[in-house]
């Protein structure tokens, strides 16, 4: 027996809830772009203090439950979690930074991705949308995303954030 119409919003709303996870990944995302950024500029790169800080950060990210990312505002991969990188098919942060959402596996879906990418981006407020994409494994899934634009400290857009939970799977 099916659910409910009434139980299924329910659900979604207690997910978008859980989501908000965006604000701290927020800070935590830029915190590492503009120590990648420092350290890329350098031509001293610190492996002190600052990479143990990327990398405790990277830790924090891949801890939280989800699939966390965060792009600029061209729609590029700037950095994402574990299971982010799992459900595209990539073992390595470094494979993911610089593509796009058509250069994954849910190349069909790319147009809705950037879109919903986009409307946060210009309107400068958190959105929450359902989306669908295969996945690596060639199975497709519909997830509920919430994205929040990406600040840096001047308070000026420079991304998006998203952090997204699988509703669903279908073989594919």
């Amino acid at each position: 027996m099916g659910l409910s119409q009434r139980t299924i919003k329910y659900h979604r709303a207690n997910i978008v809830k859980k989501l908000e996870v965006p604000n701290l990944m927020a800070a935590v995302a830029l915190r590492a772009q503009l120590q990648y950024d420092q350290n890329e500029s350098s031509s001293v790169i610190d492996s002190g203090p600052v990479i143990k800080e990327i990398s405790q950060l990277k830790n924090t990210i891949d801890l939280i439950a989800g699939i966390h990312w965060w792009k600029d505002t061209n729609g590029v991969y700037q950095g994402c979690n574990m299971s982010m990188l799992e459900m595209v098919g990539l073992s390595s942060i470094q494979e993911i930074i610089g593509k796009t959402d058509y250069d994954l596996s849910w190349k069909e879906s790319a147009d809705m991705l950037q879109k919903h990418d986009q409307e946060v981006i210009r309107s400068g407020k958190s959105k929450s949308f359902e989306e669908t994409g295969k996945l690596s494994n060639g199975n497709i899934a519909t997830l509920i995303c919430n994205k929040m634009p990406l600040m840096n400290k001047s308070k000026e857009i420079i991304g998006s954030i998203g952090s997204s939970l699988i509703l669903q799977i279908k073989k594919g």
